[in-house]
């Protein structure tokens, strides 16, 4: 009891840990997004969103990027897309209905590149990921994925920060220097 006592008594930052340098922990750092209930409901009740709801999107639920407003992750009842036998099929569904419901992505379509999808027989889904590019250059983590069972989209996650189209893509520094830069100064240093 005495010791716990104790240590009650040092500064907090007497319990701070700082890794070493050295220390590569195989993981990237990762965002966490927060949710506050208010600002949910506000993006809930937006124009946007309720239009959405008002007509393909009847029963959709979403947790809101409180950064960009646009749905981090919505599902809800399938919303038909039709028959989908091929990528091709899938990819022209999922930007006809991007076209139908701008407000939901906030980008371009121009700026949405398909990066892949998958198909598994056994549960009828597919698994689509748009890569979000400005001037053809990928922005990191930044794009949307999507769910179909059945020919019915089931799911949406959008990452496609809107703001993202100030960012000057013309290289400042050489290929050599950056990939030396990246690699002695990157979170994962042995990539």
């Amino acid at each position: 009891m005495f010791i716990l006592s104790v240590l009650g008594m040092l500064p907090g930052t007497a319990f701070a840990l700082a890794p070493a340098d050295g220390l590569f922990i195989g993981t990237e750092p990762a965002r966490l997004p927060i949710y506050h209930p208010r600002t949910q409901s506000q993006l809930q009740d937006g124009e946007g969103w309720q239009r959405f709801i008002d007509s393909e999107g009847t029963g959709w639920l979403a947790r809101f990027d409180e950064g960009t407003g646009t749905p981090h992750r919505a599902w809800g009842p399938g919303i038909p897309l039709g028959p989908l036998e091929t990528e091709a099929q899938v990819e022209t569904a999922l930007r006809d209905f991007f076209a139908r419901q701008p407000e939901l992505i906030e980008v371009s379509l121009d700026d949405l590149v398909l990066d892949r999808a998958g198909y598994i027989a056994r549960t009828n889904t597919w698994y689509v990921d748009f890569q979000r590019v400005v001037d053809g250059v990928p922005i990191y983590r930044s794009g949307i994925t999507a769910r179909i069972k059945h020919g019915n989209l089931i799911l949406l996650g959008v990452d496609t920060h809107p703001a993202a189209d100030w960012l000057a893509t013309s290289p400042e520094i050489g290929e050599e220097l950056a990939i030396s830069q990246a690699i002695d100064l990157g979170p994962a240093p042995q990539a």
